[in-house]
This record gives structure tokens, sequence and C-alpha cells, in this order.
């Protein structure tokens, strides 16, 4: 087996899941199982300091990576291909999901659905955001036709983007992997009179704020039910989209404006949400849109029981133990929240379910999978070049 000296463009690895992605990657890289000699990653001075290096990486700081989108994508279509060169580098890893660059061979990956999902982009409206996911769709398009290999993280992503795409290309399918510092043994569950308005059963979303996470539909669904005495409370957490944080807080002005049964807690790094996770009854994920949904992986991983939207990938990932609904239909969300609430014996039974699923996944079959995908889309380009 060859093994490829790999250049990885992080460009577009800025924070969230691509860091995460390209961390346990990194971590896994073994000679003894992974066919790779070296590695070279070219980034923007704060996605290099979120990485963490081992004696197979070698980090090139692109000063043009630490300012805007345009000079990105300068970057990526006029200087990377001459720095991959001089690199001697075999095959380029893109894990951003576009290259407008000419250095071939390359794979890269399908991390962001919402270029593929119409009803996600009409969330943003008549705006920049909207036209921007307009030009993105086209972008990955093209690098997917063009790559040497593309990854995919679900069959849900595959197929919606293969729908869209007539053009054959090798793809694989490599989900993410959880990492073994969440998995907890899920609780025994309380009856619902073990709850009062001082001890309520206590509600974690963990996600950006963001149109298609709909957390303003989920916190209309908790005041219905605070309003009918019911002992629920939830926390939000994560970073923020401006004009979905505008709308966000504006929800929470007219519902819960002391704080009730809800609050924001803003962003926080990882170490923090391993102790946030003791805090907390249940789980709950209300996105419309994801490739994957690593946060859900890491909750299912944390033993809660979890109300889980019904869309996209989330019922390949999270199967029969959750209880579904429709994220952007507040009854929904309360009919699947007093349902949860109401079944002690059937939260034990899913969330049980769900730990169960969640040790399917590790970030080592990842890391396997992923190099070992890119060592055989290199010997195939390169078998084609000789015919």
């Amino acid at each position: 087996m060859t093994t490829l000296i790999i250049g990885i463009d992080a460009s577009n690895i800025i924070t969230g899941g691509g860091i995460t992605h390209l961390n346990e990657l990194l971590k896994s890289i073994d000679s003894t199982f992974l066919p790779v000699k070296e590695i070279i990653i070219w980034g923007g001075k704060s996605t290099l300091a979120k990485i963490q290096a081992n004696n197979k990486t070698h980090f090139s700081h692109q000063p043009l990576l630490d300012s805007t989108y345009s000079h990105r994508y300068f970057w990526q279509k006029y200087k990377l291909e001459k720095l991959a060169h001089q690199a001697k580098i075999d095959i380029l890893f893109v894990p951003g999901g576009y290259y407008p660059g000419k250095f071939r061979p390359y794979v890269t990956m399908s991390q962001n659905l919402t270029p593929f999902e119409p009803s996600t982009k009409k969330l943003y409206g008549l705006s920049l955001i909207r036209l921007r996911l307009f030009l993105l769709k086209l972008l990955q398009t093209s690098t997917f036709k063009s790559a040497a290999g593309t990854v995919f993280l679900s069959n849900y992503a595959k197929e919606r983007v293969l729908n869209q795409i007539p053009v054959k290309f090798k793809s694989v399918i490599v989900p993410h992997g959880v990492d073994s510092k969440f998995f907890r043994k899920p609780r025994k569950q309380k009856e619902p009179n073990e709850y009062s308005s001082s001890k309520p059963f206590k509600f974690l979303y963990i996600s950006i704020i963001d149109m298609y996470k709909h957390q303003w539909t989920v916190l209309e669904a908790f005041s219905d039910l605070k309003q009918r005495n019911l002992p629920v409370s939830i926390d939000f957490v994560g970073p923020s989209y401006k004009y979905a944080l505008k709308k966000f807080h504006k929800a929470k002005a007219n519902l819960d404006p002391e704080n009730r049964f809800s609050s924001y807690l803003g962003e926080k790094n990882h170490e923090e949400l391993l102790k946030l996770l003791e805090n907390y009854d249940g789980f709950i994920f209300a996105s419309s849109c994801e490739t994957f949904g690593l946060i859900l992986l890491e909750g299912m991983a944390a033993g809660f029981p979890i109300a889980c939207s019904n869309r996209s990938a989330m019922p390949e990932i999270l199967k029969d133990a959750g209880f579904y609904f429709d994220p952007e239909a507040k009854q929904s969300i309360v009919n699947a929240l007093e349902e949860m609430l109401n079944s002690p014996k059937e939260r034990e039974i899913r969330a049980q379910k769900a730990f169960e699923y969640a040790k399917n996944y590790s970030w080592e079959k990842c890391a396997q999978d992923t190099f070992k995908f890119i060592q055989d889309a290199y010997s195939d380009y390169k078998s084609e070049q000789k015919h």
C-alpha cells in the first residue's frame, strides 16, 4: 500500500463540527493502519490554533485565510495549486466542500446540506445569506463532479445531493464518530409526579441559533406546556447567526422575559459542555437540515431520552429511539414533549436504545474509512491516468 503525502485545505474549516472532525481524524493517524506518510494543513491563524498537531502533521499559516470569504476563494483558486505542488503532495483533501482550483487529484466532503434543501433556503427570505447558499450550491456541485471522490456523512445527505446532480461520481458514506467522554449510562427515569415547578424536567438544546434550528418554535411549545402547569424547563446553548438570534430574543421577550422556564447560555467549549450534561433530564434537537447531526449523536451517547426533529438525517441516526416531532409545528413539539414527560418507562427504553446505537460510531473507524477512501481514490485516479 502506497503511503501518501496528503494536503488538507482547511480554508473553510473555521468552527464547530468541521474542527471536531478534522481534529479527530488527525488524532487517529497511525502508520500501522492508515496510509499516511505526511499531512500538510493550510489554514487561517484561528483555525490552525484549534487543531491538535502530531508528528505527521505540518501547519502552513496563510494570511489570506484570516480575511473575508472572497479572500479565501481567491487563495483556493489561485494560490493553493502552487503550494500543493511545492509540498509535493500526492492528493488534496478538501473537507470544506468546495474547491475552485486546478490541483488534481482531490477528495472532498459534503458537510453542509443547506444549499441542497430548498425549504431551508426559503427560511432566509430575500437576503445575502440566501444568495450565498445559491452560489455555494453551484460551487459544491462543480467540486463534487470534478473530485476523485466525495465523502458523505449519511445516506440521507448522499441521496439528497445525488438527486440534484445528474452526473455520477465516486463517493462513500463515512459517518462521524463520538468522543468517548460523552458516554454516560442512561439514568433511571422518574415518574411525572416526581417533577415540580421548583424541580422541573430540564431539557437541553445544544445548537447554533439559526433559521433552520427553530429555537423560537421550541420556545413556543414550552410556553404552552408551562401554561398548562407541566413541570418543564429548557436551556439553549450554542453560538448564533445574528438575524436568527434577533428572532429568538424577540420570542423570548414575548414568552418568557423573566426566565421562568428558559435560558440562553451562549456558546460553550467542549469541556464546558461535558460538565453541563450532568444537570439535565432530557435532550431536544429541532433542526430541519443536517448532513449528519453530531450534536444529536453526542446527546445519544450521554444517555438522554431525546425529543427530536423528524426531518433530514435525524431518523437515520436516532432510529426508533426518539420522541419525534415536526420542528416547524408547535403542536407537534408539544405532543412529543408531553408524551415523553408522561412515559417514564418509554423514556428509559428509548434512552437505552439511543445509548446503544451511539456505540456504533467511533472516530477511529471514521478515520480509517476516510483515509482508506482517499487512498482508493488516489489509486483509481493514477490508474485512469495511465489509460
